[in-house]
């Protein structure tokens, strides 16, 4: 009966079956299994402990063995792994497979610089088609300052095209972001650092990199490299850094360490370039008033203020992320 459907309508036909039943839809007869070898129809893969997720235009289904989705849906364009160990135990050289993929999501405990990783990592970063990198926590995972991204997971990145990066919970070397702004900056748009630790000695260094970025709109910037404080002013002895050449810019999030209308009008006025729209604030002090928008004035950005629940604890000692409406820049 198959026989006598177009290709076309039998690929519609098993757009709707799951994994279980287009094994079975393809060991017909030797057309069907030359036909769905590949699964083209697959974009979207996320991949767990216990199984993977598979997604397309307009389905949703599980499945369960990580390595043969590998092989058979070369059209992955986003791939989202939640746990570091599924990764670990399948054979690098599969990752070759996911040679489209366009969008990579991966556990932050992948760089945990006391696990020999370097070849599995290589292999993820190198992806030649490679448009948005987020490197995340788990919901489960306390930080840790020993998960480390490298100059050398900067310089693995082979694409060249990369307009979105999110870098959370792991600690960013300078000379990481350096390199990055070396390699990417027209193409960066978006990038995100604010749960990310940094070294606060190195601060002239990760400004100058970040300034690099000409077509620069989102901006995210974690309290270990700038927080808006009463004791920036002896800390910076009047040389603050400046992020005024970034004329693309429209959006920044900053952390309020302690309320401080002085701080906040130099930092608007002084760091900040005046093409920017949107000024994001997060407050764990629970302190900072809507009316501090009065304060700065007409000419100035939209100001949204978020208040933070701190819950876990970082190498700092509080937590750069929060539990309530905190946006996602690069995504």
């Amino acid at each position: 009966m198959f026989e006598l459907l177009s290709d076309d309508v039998t690929r519609r036909i098993y757009q709707h079956l799951n994994a279980q039943e287009r094994g079975r839809f393809a060991s017909l007869n030797q057309s069907l299994r030359r036909l769905f070898k590949t699964w083209d129809d697959v974009q979207c893969c996320s991949v767990r402990s216990d199984g993977l997720s598979l997604a397309g235009e307009s389905y949703v289904f599980e499945h369960e063995p990580f390595v043969s989705c590998l092989k058979r849906c070369p059209w992955i364009r986003k791939l989202a792994v939640h746990d570091v160990r599924v990764l670990a135990e399948a054979d690098i050289s599969l990752i070759g497979y996911l040679g489209n993929l366009d969008e990579l999501h991966i556990p932050s405990d992948l760089f945990d610089s006391r696990v020999p990783r370097k070849q599995l990592i290589e292999s993820l970063l190198s992806l030649p088609k490679l448009r948005i990198l987020c490197v995340q926590q788990r919901y489960c995972d306390d930080k840790s300052h020993l998960n480390i991204f490298t100059a050398d997971h900067a310089i693995a990145i082979k694409s060249k095209n990369v307009t979105h990066i999110k870098l959370q919970a792991v600690t960013v070397s300078s000379d990481a972001l350096e390199m990055l702004s070396v390699k990417y900056p027209q193409t960066l748009q978006k990038l995100c650092l604010i749960g990310s630790l940094m070294h606060t000695h190195d601060i002239n260094v990760y400004f100058n990199a970040i300034n690099r970025f000409d077509n620069l709109s989102a901006l995210t910037i974690p309290p270990s490299l700038y927080s808006i404080s009463p004791s920036n002013e002896a800390f910076f002895a009047a040389k603050y850094p400046s992020l005024q050449n970034l004329q693309a810019l429209q959006t920044l999030a900053v952390f309020v360490s302690r309320p401080d209308v002085n701080e906040l009008k130099r930092f608007v006025y002084a760091v900040l370039p005046t093409t920017l729209q949107d000024l994001i604030l997060f407050d764990a002090s629970y302190q900072l008033e809507l009316s501090v928008k009065d304060e700065l004035g007409s000419h100035m950005p939209k100001v949204s203020i978020f208040h933070l629940t701190i819950d876990k604890i970082d190498a700092k000692g509080e937590s750069c992320l929060g539990k309530e409406d905190v946006p996602h820049l690069t995504t």
